[in-house]
């Protein structure tokens, strides 16, 4: 019951648990026939507020942070899979240029925000965790690596081939990121589901 209740909800159920205290109360006040155990009555509502008002509201802000933060995630990992796509990683067989040549850097600020912010803190989430730490290690890698490898090439451009070749071997660390960032498409795809709140 309470995964489908959103923020509305949750505040319209708080209002009416302090509507019905304070109803309670002003009744018990003004009233000579109202029974005198109504102060119970009265500081239960008034509990069930902040009890089901602060819990719930909570784990209302928990499962629109986790959702935002995969969104952008996954937002991100597209932009990557594009750059990992494109004739800049593409070795000199598959139709890659095998002179000197630009790479793009692939992002990993948004795998950053989700390893920092805590949304995905919950047990349930550390392979997903884990996962999101390997590529932003091997992201960084990549970029680290595909930079050194502009410097000498355009610093050396009769080096330039032998360089790039390297790039596309089967242990390189082109192939650890787009290892890792499969795994992490695949993570983000079993690890997606709404938090329940």
């Amino acid at each position: 019951m309470l995964e489908r209740l959103d923020r509305r909800a949750v505040n319209l159920i708080t209002a009416l648990l302090l509507g019905g205290s304070v109803t309670v109360a002003i009744a018990w006040f003004v009233s000579d026939h109202w029974p005198s155990n109504a102060e119970p009555v009265m500081d239960l509502f008034g509990f069930g507020a902040g009890i089901f008002g602060l819990f719930v509201d909570r784990r209302i802000d928990e499962a629109e942070r986790r959702d935002q933060v995969l969104s952008v995630l996954r937002d991100e990992l597209a932009r990557n899979r594009d750059f990992l796509d494109s004739p800049s990683f593409r070795s000199p067989d598959d139709g890659g240029d095998d002179g000197p040549r630009r790479f793009p850097l692939l992002q990993w600020a948004a795998a950053n925000a989700a390893m920092l912010s805590g949304a995905l803190a919950d047990p349930k989430d550390a392979p997903l965790l884990s996962a999101v730490s390997i590529w932003q290690t091997a992201a960084l890698e990549l970029n680290h690596t595909t930079n050194l490898i502009e410097v000498i090439t355009f610093g050396t451009p009769d080096r330039a081939g032998q360089f790039t070749l390297a790039l596309f071997e089967p242990e390189s660390v082109l192939s650890d990121a787009r290892l890792a960032l499969a795994e992490l498409e695949a993570a983000l795809g079993a690890g997606v589901t709404r938090m329940a709140v």
